[in-house]
């Protein structure tokens, strides 16, 4: 309504500066005014980001389909703080299969840290529950590596004299 619009003006031609007061809390991450631009009360100046809460979208494989739930802990890792491990809920798994990576996209909500995350960072996201259920232990010396395939030799269960080929992921 009329009533709700203000108007903004300078004092005069050399105070061109005005101070603008957020009606939210959070931090600038898209200035699209600049000095010197004519701005009409439609126009979107700064675009602001409540980061107490962070949405780290992530890449879940398709064998992992089945381990992964919305709800499921997470733990994330950041390379660019090795000793940083967040603990995190998956909030939403996609339903759609990308073709070319075989992958669904998945959101992870955790707390932000002390300012240290920031947009785009790189994360690294592991199933806690899964992971721990799904995985063991070999030693090194077991690991073979055919052409582009990893692969280890199990004893076959019916014949104890006979091994088995089982390609790994590492």
């Amino acid at each position: 309504s009329e009533d709700d619009i203000q108007t903004l003006t300078p004092r005069s031609a050399s105070d061109s500066t005005l101070r603008m007061v957020a009606p939210v809390s959070g931090v600038v991450t898209a200035r699209a005014a600049n000095v010197g631009l004519n701005v009409e009360s439609s126009m979107a100046l700064f675009t602001l980001s409540d980061l107490s809460g962070v949405w780290i979208v992530g890449e879940l494989y398709e064998r992992d389909f089945r381990a992964a739930t919305v709800g499921m802990p997470v733990t994330v890792t950041f390379g660019a703080y090795p000793d940083l491990q967040l603990a995190g809920r998956i909030a939403y798994i996609d339903p759609q299969v990308k073709a070319e990576t075989r992958t669904a996209q998945i959101r992870v909500e955790v707390p932000k840290r002390k300012g240290q995350l920031r947009l785009g960072m790189l994360a690294e996201v592991r199933l806690t529950n899964a992971q721990q259920a799904a995985s063991i232990s070999i030693p090194r010396s077991a690991i073979q590596t055919l052409a582009d395939r990893t692969v280890v030799y199990v004893q076959d269960p019916q014949t104890p004299t006979r091994f088995l080929e089982r390609q790994v992921v590492l």
